[in-house]
């Protein structure tokens, strides 16, 4: 692993909700997806998803049709509609193009289950990436044994989880082709008094970032306030 890696730094949330499949990456122009199941007439329909669908993006949009109103994603704060978790997904899609995610290309996630690894899953997904989904209890050598050899290019990862910093436990590792790291979050880690988390040299500082690039992490806006920024 090179000093190459990227660190992109999180952005607020946007509270606007924009109409569903409105320029979404990959959205498509022709059609609504809701009427019926998948579009499709009521003696037509399928319960195969893959028939219905075709994608998991397309699901997302179909869901923010039929269920707009009906909450899709709690945690803590956090509360999504159907319809607003469709713009969320699309805005870190973007942010994933915006660092290089290629169609086909594996990205790994590497955090605890959160609002951020759903709508960053998702938006894998959309960007038409290949989900690479590893363990948080894994150690430096076997997150990169997969990186390595999923051919992962971009990581998603948080530091601060269970007290540990993940960038920094790749370091001296083998991890193949992976050349980009994106930060979900970034909260102390169990040695706060070692600034060395800060200055890894497989991630680099935060002034060579992109912040208006990276995924936003929905962090709940403080009470009849505007979105609380990221720290």
């Amino acid at each position: 692993m090179s000093e190459s890696v990227n660190e992109s730094v999180t952005a607020p949330v946007s509270e606007s909700v924009g109409a569903p499949g409105s320029g979404m990456v990959g959205a498509s122009s022709s059609g609504s997806v809701g009427q019926g199941i998948g579009g499709a007439p009521a003696d037509q329909e399928d319960p195969r998803a893959d028939l219905i669908w075709g994608t998991i993006p397309r699901l997302v949009d179909d869901a923010a049709i039929r269920h707009a109103d009906t909450e899709a994603l709690v945690d803590g704060g956090v509360r999504l509609t159907y319809a607003q978790l469709a713009p969320e997904v699309d805005r870190y899609a973007r942010a994933f193009v915006a660092e290089g995610v290629a169609t086909g290309d594996r990205v790994a996630i590497w955090a605890p289950n959160c609002a951020e690894w759903m709508i960053a899953a998702l938006g894998v997904l959309r960007a038409g990436g290949v989900l690479v989904p590893l363990n948080t209890r894994f150690k430096g050598g076997e997150a990169a044994y997969i990186l390595r050899n999923s051919g992962a290019t971009t990581l998603i990862t948080v530091r601060g989880f269970l007290g540990f910093d993940y960038p920094a436990m790749l370091e001296g590792e083998d991890v193949g082709a992976l050349h980009t790291i994106v930060l979900l979050r970034d909260e102390p880690v169990a040695d706060s008094n070692d600034a060395s988390h800060s200055a890894s040299p497989f991630v680099a500082d935060s002034g060579d970032a992109s912040p208006s690039a990276a995924p936003a992490a929905p962090h709940p806006p403080p009470p009849e306030g505007p979105p609380a920024p990221t720290p």
